[in-house]
């Protein structure tokens, strides 16, 4: 069964009190239909707070649109504009991989290849950039959420960690060790982290992604959980129904 398509989102996980944690983040992955604000406040008190409620967008790169096939208004996200990804096994020198539409929605033959998702990374980059692209119109509204499938991480520049001295090769040719974690080698989530060669490591010099944080708020909060109360709220904004 498919999940929800072309809205905004919450996701949430709850452990038990006093030993686990509460997991939840907000999702722009699908589109922006509305606003959102979701709080946890523990026993003691304490609140953490994620607000994802963005204004109008600027420039004619994005539009509101009726969601296709189910009719409400919508902002629908770079992996419901550019089309299909037709990649069904990954190939760093296939053109069937290495489109817009297969870096936008990022699936799975992708996200699963440290190269295949670096380059999802190399994509979303260059939109963060753009304060007129989905992602860097969220991102300079200071909604906290994600834009796309694995936003939990950003780079800290337009290389994502690859092609400089003591990083993977840009081409993907550099050998990586077995068992290699796709996520945290797509962008060198670490330092000093093993290559496929030994006795050396890959980004000495710091990493080449860090966790996304929005006013100091991550993607993805993880408060320990003390009983308590979790409230989110569902907010309308204007603009989508001018």
């Amino acid at each position: 069964a498919k999940g929800p398509q072309f809205m905004s989102e919450v996701e949430f996980t709850i452990q038990a009190s006093g030993s686990g944690q509460v997991w939840y983040d907000m999702s722009s992955v699908e589109g922006v239909s509305g606003g959102i604000t979701m709080n946890y406040t523990d026993d003691r008190g304490q609140t953490q707070t994620d607000v994802a409620v963005p204004g109008r967008f600027q420039g004619n790169m994005l539009k509101v649109v009726d969601a296709p096939g189910i009719g409400f208004k919508t902002v629908l996200s770079d992996k419901n504009v550019l089309g299909a990804c037709t990649c069904n096994s990954w190939d760093k020198n296939s053109p069937e991989c290495n489109s817009d539409a297969c870096f936008a929605g990022c699936p799975g033959p992708l996200v699963d290849d440290a190269c295949g998702q670096h380059r999802c990374r190399l994509f979303y980059a260059a939109r963060y950039q753009d304060p007129s692209s989905y992602c860097g119109w969220l991102y300079a509204e200071r909604a906290q959420t994600y834009c796309w499938a694995m936003d939990e991480w950003q780079c800290v520049d337009s290389t994502c960690g690859y092609g400089g001295i003591g990083q993977p090769k840009a081409d993907c040719s550099s050998q990586l060790p077995p068992g290699a974690a796709a996520n945290t080698y797509s962008c060198g989530h670490g330092t000093a982290l093993p290559s496929g060669t030994p006795n050396q490591t890959f980004w000495n010099a710091g990493p080449g992604c860090v966790d996304k944080k929005v006013m100091g708020v991550p993607t993805n909060p993880a408060p320990p959980r003390h009983g308590g109360r979790i409230a989110i709220s569902f907010e309308t904004l204007p603009w989508l129904h001018e």
